[in-house]
């Protein structure tokens, strides 16, 4: 079955590659992820993807797992506290080693050993679109870019405008339903002013039989247009989730009947999240423009507590035609704790440059640098006893990027690359327990990496085409030993250790193609990574949690007002985090967009549509088991004006 589906996805990417178009000027998308400036797309030369709103209203997604589920090299993982976003196959390091950001903040949690990244925090409502670049980003976003950064751009008021969503979704069981009603209004006072407002209330019946969730999104945005080159935005945004979960089933429980809620106690519990940001942006000149952004992030979930201040000044020379040079300050002031009364803190200070210069039509040289220091505390308390308790832990670590560019055409590049990068432990990751029940400050050292990659853009025969290749190695990769049950907390013991080293091995491909006067899209991604252990207790293993291939196609086609899609996916095999095989799986997705000429818009279609069974969550040691969203509907409807 993985070699049938692989081979008709390879087919159909051929043909697609091949297929004749007329030629069309490539769309001139602005990226600001890559410098954290707007540029354009055209003048950069590493491979970002971009999802604009248009992709993501087009298609009805209501999470940003489904905006994502198609999207080239990017995967899921689970340790059993919620999914994170995995590039390049980061595994179960993927809350650790992707970095996850709205509007520039952060969203990554604390607390490594129990915190997934608040994926539900994001509203897809508010998106103007979506940057992702695979790979590294470690000189403008520092610790924690291992596998790439995801940079979630929020719409922006420049005009008067009232949007009103109403989705609803169901599951092939009973009472498996659930909806949406949004609302946005942008009002704009005078010629500087601009207000902003939306809410976002959901109410949906899950997969599993007794899940359920609720969530509420509202946000706040003042923007001050104070002259055509400088600007200040103030913005509140507040996100609140109450939700009944089923538990893990048994590998036989899930054959059986996958919605099942299964034996054992169900999850209840909350979580929500507040950012409160003000950015000011001033274009000093024609040369120079300044930028500074200052944040507090406040994130609570069921027994756990998170606090982020922080703010980043940075500053860009446009010094000639295609070159740049940018320096910038970051602070950030992390504060965590638990309901067993464990507490943690991180301090970090970072510093960093970056330099495009432009040497001719031919070449071009981007070079940067980064210096970072940390200081760490943590105290642990239960029963009146104290466990440990430190506060001289420091790390510093600096990353290097050196990427030379040659342009060959007019839309054709290939660029060379070498990123050294760090990732910086958790304040939780330096607390060891013996077999006594002992806990022990341990002496973990960053993971530090190196990436070589070579890739290239071009538009040839009528279709858009990006590849790279990429080695990444990394040292002192952090490894987590544990025994005994979690559920035992006496029985349960654990350490940290600095032991792995591993190497990550891989090639992205993504085509598009636009053909019969552009009414049919096609567009196609093949990723493949090869995840190893080279050293240390698992050495000879794969890396969990890594899908071996990931392929995609999508097929649209505009018949007048409407808009019929097609979505199909496919991963290939991993392993478990016990290293036990994970089998591949495929998944379709197919739909229909009606667009009136009043601005109105309905969507409706099925995920999944051949009802795949497969796990989003698997520890088959434990016979543990979290079978993921079996075939379900949705229907929406928007109006705009």
């Amino acid at each position: 079955m993985q070699k049938t589906y692989f081979s008709y996805i390879l087919s159909v990417l051929l043909i697609g590659g091949e297929a004749y178009a007329k030629d069309a000027e490539r769309i001139q998308d602005v990226i600001f992820s890559s410098t954290g400036f707007n540029i354009e797309a055209d003048t950069e030369a590493r491979n970002v993807v971009v999802v604009t709103k248009e992709e993501i209203v087009s298609k009805g997604y209501q999470n940003i797992e489904q905006a994502f589920s198609n999207m080239m090299g990017i995967t899921f993982t689970d340790k059993g506290g919620g999914a994170s976003i995995d590039l390049r196959g980061q595994g179960d390091r993927a809350n650790s080693a992707v970095k996850v950001m709205v509007d520039g903040v952060s969203l990554n949690a604390l607390d490594l050993a129990h915190g997934a990244t608040p994926l539900k925090a994001i509203d897809l409502e508010s998106v103007e679109r979506i940057e992702i670049i695979p790979g590294g980003g470690s000189v403008l976003y520092g610790n924690g870019t291992r596998g790439g950064v995801i940079n979630v751009i929020t719409k922006k008021g420049f005009r008067d405008s009232v949007n009103f969503a109403l989705k609803g979704g169901m599951y092939e069981r009973k009472k498996g339903y659930g909806g949406e009603v949004a609302l946005g209004v942008s009002k704009n006072i005078g010629d500087i002013l601009n207000i902003q407002g939306s809410i976002n209330a959901s109410e949906r019946n899950k997969y599993r039989d007794d899940s359920h969730e609720n969530g509420l999104y509202t946000s706040l945005k003042t923007r001050i247009q104070f002259s055509e080159q400088q600007s200040l935005q103030v913005s509140y945004d507040h996100y609140s989730l109450d939700y009944l979960e089923a538990n893990t089933l048994t590998l036989q429980e899930a054959l059986d009947n996958p919605k099942q809620k299964g034996s054992k106690p169900m999850s209840e519990g909350f979580m929500s999240y507040n950012l409160t940001a003000a950015n000011y942006e001033n274009q000093v000149n024609d040369l120079l423009t300044l930028n500074a952004l200052a944040f507090w992030k406040n994130a609570r979930s069921t027994g756990f507590r998170e606090e982020n201040i922080g703010g980043t000044l940075k500053g860009r020379i446009a010094y000639a035609e295609g070159s740049y040079f940018i320096a910038g300050y970051d602070y950030s002031h992390q504060d965590a704790k638990r309901t067993i009364t464990t507490h943690f803190m991180k301090d970090t200070h970072s510093v960093f440059a970056l330099e495009k210069h432009r040497f001719n039509s031919l070449f071009s040289l981007l070079m940067g640098t980064r210096y970072e220091f940390a200081n760490y505390s943590g105290k642990q308390t239960s029963s009146g006893v104290l466990n440990y308790d430190f506060d001289d832990k420091t790390t510093s670590n600096y990353a290097i990027e050196v990427t030379p560019t040659f342009s060959y055409s007019d839309t054709g590049n290939v660029y060379l690359k070498y990123e050294r990068g760090y990732l910086s432990p958790g304040p939780s990751n330096f607390i060891n327990k013996s077999e006594q029940s002992v806990y022990y400050v341990n002496n973990l050292k960053d993971e530090v990496y190196d990436t070589y990659e070579i890739g290239m853009n071009d538009y040839l025969l009528g279709s858009e085409i990006a590849l790279s290749l990429y080695w990444t190695d990394t040292n002192n990769e952090i490894y987590w030993e544990q025994a005994g049950s979690i559920f035992d907390h006496n029985g349960f013991f654990w350490s940290y250790t600095n032991l792995d080293k591993t190497r990550r091995l891989g090639a992205e491909l993504s085509l598009a193609q636009s053909l019969i006067n552009q009414a049919l899209t096609l567009k196609e991604t093949l990723t493949y990574i090869d995840a190893s252990v080279l050293s240390g207790v698992n050495k000879g293993k794969k890396v969990p949690m890594v899908p071996q291939y990931k392929a995609t196609i999508g097929v649209s086609y505009a018949i007048n007002s409407f808009l019929p899609y097609a979505d199909f996916s496919f991963y290939g095999k991993s392993t478990d985090s016990g290293h036990n095989p994970v089998d591949p799986y495929f998944l379709a997705d197919v739909g229909v967009t009606y667009t009136t000429k009043n601005h109105f818009k309905v969507s409706a279609g099925v995920r999944n549509l051949f009802d795949e069974r497969y796990y989003s969550y698997q520890n088959a040691s434990l016979d543990a088991y979290t079978p993921a969203d079996g075939r379900h509907y949705f229907i929406e409807g928007r109006y705009a004006f």
